[in-house]
C-alpha cells in the first residue's frame, strides 16, 4: 500500500459516515458523555470592562462567573431521572433543544474541548469494535459496587469516596458463531 492508495474503495461508504448515521449509537455516546464528564466545573471568567446583564440581574464588573457541568448535565427539569442511562432521550422525537443547551460534558463556548469531534468518532468506533459484529468481549464487573465509582468529591473532576476500588472488569473474548 502506498500513501496515495485510498483507505476505502470508491464504491464503499467510509466507515465513519456509516457510524455517523447510526442514530442509536450516537444517542448512546451522547448519553454516556452526559453521565460521565471530565471536568465538573469550568474555571470562572471575569469581564473586567463592564458589568454583565442577565435578565433582571446585573453582575458587577470583575465578578468571577462560572458554570457547573454536573448541574447542567443532571438538571431533572431537562433530563428526567437524570442519573439513569437512557440513550432514547437523544433520539429524534424525544430530543428537546434544552438538552443541547445544558449539555456541557466537553466544555462550552471558547472553552470547548479541542478534540470534541475526535471524541465522538473514537467513541463510536470503540463501541462498534467492542459490541458490534464479530468477536467481542464479555465484560463482567469484578468486586465493584456503585459506590466505588459514584462521584462524591468535587474538584476540577469528580472523585469517588476515599478508599474506593474504582471500576474493575473481567474481560473474556467471545467468538461470534
Amino acid at each position: 500500500m502506498t500513501f496515495s492508495d485510498p483507505i476505502w474503495s470508491k464504491q464503499e461508504t467510509p466507515v465513519w459516515i456509516k457510524l455517523n448515521k447510526a442514530e442509536y449509537l450516537k444517542a448512546c455516546v451522547k448519553e454516556g458523555l452526559r453521565l460521565f464528564f471530565g471536568a465538573l466545573r469550568g474555571s470562572a471568567r471575569r469581564n473586567l470592562v463592564a458589568p454583565i446583564v442577565y435578565k433582571d440581574w446585573v453582575i458587577p464588573s470583575g465578578t468571577p462567573v462560572g458554570m457547573s457541568a454536573w448541574m447542567l448535565n443532571t438538571d431533572p427539569e431537562v433530563y428526567p431521572d437524570p442519573l439513569a442511562f437512557r440513550p432514547e432521550r437523544w433520539l429524534p422525537g424525544n430530543h428537546k433543544p434544552e438538552m443541547d443547551r445544558n449539555f456541557a460534558s466537553l466544555g462550552r463556548g471558547s472553552r470547548t474541548c479541542l478534540g470534541i469531534h475526535l471524541v465522538y468518532v473514537f467513541m463510536k468506533h470503540l463501541l462498534v469494535a467492542m459490541f458490534g459484529p464479530g468477536d467481542r468481549p464479555e465484560l463482567t464487573l469484578y468486586e465493584t459496587e456503585e459506590s466505588d465509582v459514584a462521584t462524591t468529591v468535587s474538584g476540577l473532576s469528580g472523585l469517588a469516596k476515599r478508599g474506593a476500588r474504582g471500576l474493575r472488569v473481567v474481560v473474556e473474548w467471545m467468538s461470534a458463531c
